[in-house]
């Protein structure tokens, strides 16, 4: 077993891919000392990214690429790549899921969990086992963001006694959409028979156009009580304005799991991409709806049959969950 001793100096450190929104994930934690940025440039960029790797004399090496149902063999090639980053990075403790591609690397190997369990398990117990947790003990989601952040949703969402709901209905892969015309009933719904209400719009670039699209429609004194900030809030500060919110409703996604860790009570809508207990929210505070059809979980990107899983779900039975959720 790894000794307090042996691991404590270096193992916050952290190897993340040069995506900026990973980078932000982690760098106002105060529990990482230092961010190392996997680059993906030139040969000699991938040279110098291994000899700053090598400086940092790790003592712990974890493999963060927890195996779920869907991704045992969609991760193939990056446990192969991680395999021998591993390996390069002089590491003398090594933990991470014993997949094939691993297994003969680790110092200290986790057993994969069987096809049962990894439908079932949420990633987050997935994830928390690689790092010896306490037995017994909850963990829930946290998520760090800066001073700045805060001060800047802050001025942005002044305090008010106003209930504001955050909305977001934005995925990469569309098949978690949910149907345009339902996010626009949606929107009326909360306008019309929440009046003392605001809407609090995030997103990236992406879903600006949709935004406005939302906001189209709606007279001066209703588009009043919608704020938009769709393409211009960064990480830290979108997880700032969902916090000043009384509640959210999302599509299975990233600006989800933000919203569950800063511990916002939400309505989370999952198409039938995949198990829905794998991504659910963990923080107590979530409705999940999500329909079971005949063709799920199909785990493709685009559905060829027109979302009907998304389609389903009803702005009306969003509205009362939401309703709920307000009212806890």
């Amino acid at each position: 077993m790894i000794t307090d001793a042996a691991t404590r100096a270096r193992w916050s450190h952290l190897r993340l891919r040069q995506t900026k929104h990973l980078r932000d994930l982690v760098a106002d934690n105060p529990s990482v000392d230092k961010v190392v940025a996997f680059g993906q440039g030139s040969i000699a960029k991938r040279l110098a990214f291994l000899r700053d790797m090598r400086r940092c004399r790790f003592d712990l090496w974890v493999d963060l690429h927890t195996p779920t149902f869907n991704t045992m063999t969609g991760n193939r090639r990056h446990f192969v790549r991680n395999a021998w980053l591993m390996r390069l990075s002089g590491a003398r403790y090594r933990r991470a899921y014993a997949v094939p591609q691993l297994a003969g690397r680790l110092t200290h190997p986790l057993p994969v969990p069987d096809d049962a369990r990894l439908r079932a398990e949420n990633v987050v117990p997935l994830s928390l086992a690689l790092a010896w947790p306490r037995a017994g003990r909850a963990y829930p989601k946290r998520l760090y963001f800066s001073g700045a952040a805060r001060d800047w949703a802050r001025a942005a969402l002044p305090d008010a006694a106003t209930p504001r709901i955050a909305l977001f209905f934005g995925s990469r892969q569309p098949a978690k959409l949910w149907p345009r015309e339902h996010c626009a009933r949606l929107v009326d719904l909360v306008l019309e028979r929440l009046p003392k209400s605001e809407l609090v719009l995030v997103g990236d670039r992406t879903d600006v156009e949709l935004a406005s699209a939302l906001r189209a429609g709606l007279d001066p004194a209703r588009a009043r009580r919608v704020h938009d900030f769709t393409g211009r809030a960064s990480f830290g500060q979108t997880a700032a304005l969902i916090a000043r919110c009384q509640a959210m409703v999302s599509s299975d996604s990233g600006a989800m799991h933000i919203g569950d860790a800063v511990g916002v009570p939400m309505v989370a809508l999952f198409s039938a991409h995949n198990y829905p207990g794998i991504w659910s929210p963990v923080n107590g505070r979530a409705i999940v709806i999500h329909h079971e059809i005949e063709c799920g979980p199909c785990f493709l990107a685009t559905c060829p049959v027109g979302n009907r899983c998304m389609a389903n779900i009803t702005p009306d039975e969003v509205f009362e969950a939401l309703v709920q959720r307000l009212g806890a």
